[in-house]
């Protein structure tokens, strides 16, 4: 027997944050950046969005064009980004991937928010995935701008520390 729409993706989304934990658990073990919760918080994301953009292009492959397609591919570009960013300490270049982490998590909250609207129609299962998920992605969303917000607050400070001329 099938399971009932949503599952699979509830069951796809549970492990792709529980693989995302544990290899951000192991990269955070040999990384020692500056922004340790950051780098976590961008692998999970980027495990999540890798996972869900496969899907999506699958979907645009066998039924109709999944706008998952393009929303998970912005968030793989924005934390693939920030991740090479992570021992960036200027504090213009987190500013600009604040934006960019900002606008693609939007970008996949405003896409799930389209898909409530469409599964309150259908089954239970699938309506709970869609919450559940927006909710995910604006929490985390929300997060790494905080995050990103505090990493350029320590950087201005730390800039106003340095003697003038430095």
């Amino acid at each position: 027997m099938p399971l009932a729409a949503g599952v699979p993706a509830l069951i796809a989304l549970a492990g792709s944050v529980g693989a995302g934990s544990l290899l951000a658990s192991v990269s955070h073990a040999l990384h020692k950046g500056d922004h340790p919760p950051l780098a976590f918080l961008f692998i999970v994301q980027l495990a999540v969005a890798l996972v869900f953009w496969g899907w999506a292009v699958y979907n645009c492959i066998t039924k109709q064009f999944d706008l998952g397609a393009v929303s998970f591919a912005t968030v793989i570009a924005a934390t693939a980004l920030g991740l090479r960013r992570m021992d960036a300490s200027a504090k213009e270049s987190l500013q600009k991937q604040r934006v960019l982490t900002g606008l693609s998590g939007l970008f996949v909250v405003v896409n799930y928010a389209l898909g409530i609207g469409v599964a309150s129609t259908k089954a239970w299962t699938l309506l709970l995935y869609m919450v559940v998920a927006c909710t995910l992605w604006c929490a985390s969303t929300i997060a790494a701008v905080l995050l990103l917000s505090f990493a350029i607050r320590k950087c201005v400070a730390s800039a106003s520390l340095l003697p003038h001329g430095e």
